[in-house]
């Protein structure tokens, strides 16, 4: 939906990624369980370890979750562009939308460079940006405020974008709060994924109203 336009269902693309918008948020979440569940000696600690632990080369399974990070990121930079209902035709969401293609490539480099293989790359060009245009994006998405398909829900994506800013600086300094590595670096990777389930919801919901 544009600005300035009549309010109208997504279109059957914006659908269809939607829809492989909620599928790679549950891929991502199961594949953590069963990889994380696959290691024995020693056990992964979800509180201590970073995700990317669980793509680690030489670890159970490791390829699932390298495969998550790559479907992620490869989802989300396409989706930012073909679900056209999210966004006006303004500046400010074209800039916000490349923002949050630099952070599907930062998931697929994550996904492609495993730490304990190429561990610069992960973190510089992979993790970092993750974290940075994320954060970023989401908070100039939710101030284009495209309150025709979306009302108020654009407050809360400025609320995940600050959250995840929050949580990613406090990760990279090293200040956890009491709650471990893990479980800080989880909470700003999971806004923009916590981001797409949403409005992968609300996409399906527009597509589906009886008026259309």
């Amino acid at each position: 939906m544009e600005i300035g336009a009549e309010k109208t269902p997504p279109s059957r693309v914006a659908l269809i990624f939607a829809f492989l918008w909620f599928a790679s948020f549950v891929w991502f979440f199961l594949a953590q369980i069963v990889v994380a569940g696959a290691w024995v000696d020693p056990p992964y600690d979800w509180r201590a370890q970073n995700v990317s632990d669980l793509g680690q080369i030489g670890y159970p399974l490791s390829i699932l979750m390298n495969i998550a990070f790559i479907l992620q990121g490869a989802t989300l930079a396409a989706g930012v562009w073909l679900i056209k209902a999210i966004w006006h035709k303004t500046l400010l969401p074209s800039i916000s939308r490349a923002m949050l293609t630099l952070t599907g490539v930062g998931f697929i480099i994550v996904g492609l460079t495993p730490y304990n293989i190429i561990p610069v790359i992960h973190s510089l060009f992979g993790a970092f940006p993750v974290m940075l245009f994320s954060s970023s994006g989401l908070i100039l998405a939710g101030l284009a405020k495209n309150r025709e398909n979306f009302g108020r829900f654009w407050m809360v994506t400025v609320v995940i974008g600050l959250v995840c800013l929050a949580s990613g600086i406090l990760y990279f300094t090293g200040t956890y709060l009491g709650i471990g590595k893990g479980a800080m670096e989880r909470i700003w990777i999971y806004a923009p994924l916590a981001w797409t389930l949403i409005i992968s919801c609300r996409v399906i919901y527009l597509y589906l109203q009886p008026e259309r």
